[in-house]
This record gives C-alpha cells, sequence and structure tokens, in this order.
C-alpha cells in the first residue's frame, strides 16, 4: 500500500477509488443523509481553533472520507470546497449521530441548524447532499457545504491533496 508523510512526520494513505461519474461528485439528492462530511473547521482534528468546533463535533462519531470530483480552497482564514470537473478528491471526517443513539433523526436535525448557522447557510456556502467514501470503502450520503457561483477559485489557493490539516500556516 502506498503512504506518504506530511511535512509535520503523519503518515497518510492515498483515498480509496471512488465510484463517480467521471469528473463529477456523485449527488444524492434524494436519498437521506447519514450524517455531515466536514473538511475544515467543523472537522475534529482541526487545528485553527475555531471557537465552534467542539461544540459542533459533540455526541456525533466521525470517521475519515473522501468526497471525489471536488477541490478544496483557502478563502481568507477558512476552507472552501468546489464541486468541479476533476478527479481530485478532498479529505475530511464523516459525522453521524451513534449508531445506537435513539434520538439520532433529532440529533441531525439540530446539529444541522448548528452548522447551518456557522456556515452562513444560504448566503455565504451552498448546501447540497453529495457521496462520500469512507477509508472503509463504504459510501454514504452527506451534508456537503460547498462555495456557491459567487466563488472566485482563480483568485484563492487551491489545497493540492485536498486536505485542510495539511495547508500553510
Amino acid at each position: 500500500m502506498f503512504t506518504a508523510t506530511k511535512a509535520s512526520g503523519a503518515v497518510t494513505s492515498p483515498p480509496p477509488r471512488v465510484p463517480r461519474r467521471k469528473g463529477r461528485a456523485a449527488s444524492d439528492r434524494g436519498q437521506i443523509p447519514s450524517g455531515f462530511f466536514v473538511y475544515g473547521t467543523l472537522r475534529p482534528d482541526d487545528d485553527s481553533g475555531a471557537s465552534w468546533t467542539k461544540s459542533f463535533t459533540e455526541g456525533l462519531e466521525a470517521e475519515v472520507a473522501y468526497l471525489p470530483g471536488a477541490s478544496l480552497y483557502i478563502d481568507g482564514s477558512y476552507p472552501a470546497v468546489c464541486f468541479e470537473e476533476t478527479a481530485c478528491s478532498v479529505r475530511g471526517m464523516l459525522l453521524r449521530p451513534p449508531s445506537t443513539s435513539t434520538g439520532a433523526t433529532g440529533l441531525l436535525a439540530a446539529k444541522l441548524a448548528e452548522a447551518d448557522k456557522i456556515e452562513g447557510y444560504p448566503d455565504l456556502y451552498s448546501r447540497t447532499v453529495a457521496t462520500v467514501l469512507t477509508d472503509k470503502g463504504v459510501t454514504s450520503p452527506a451534508y456537503v457545504y460547498h462555495r456557491t457561483g459567487k466563488f472566485d477559485r482563480a483568485s484563492r489557493q487551491r489545497i493540492a491533496d485536498g486536505d485542510w490539516l495539511s495547508r500553510k500556516r
């Protein structure tokens, strides 16, 4: 298996191959999302110091996941996903209520309202449901916040490996 070492010394694996249409993220708008695909300041391992990270991730299980057909950019101090005609993928986490949770639907609804506020939905970020692939090779529909057409990618720095934690600080 191929592995790479980041400047931080962390060993990473390349994202698993994701079944999808050529060059586009798979959309699951008709399916019920199991949770959230988070790629930046909502990731439980985020190192930016965002004040909302701990509160948002509380009560949710996290699993490494990848979003195909998307690229990650830095917009000021924050990450921004853009769906593109690309073979690239974004590395993040799939956050979802515990499988043993009896109140999973209510927790997901509460977290959705919280995420909408954090992400400035619908003005700053749009929200959609897309297929993500976990490290275990399981696909899952998840809410993804992404930048709208108002975002000028040409003037922003793209994170080549799609991982927020590897950005230059």
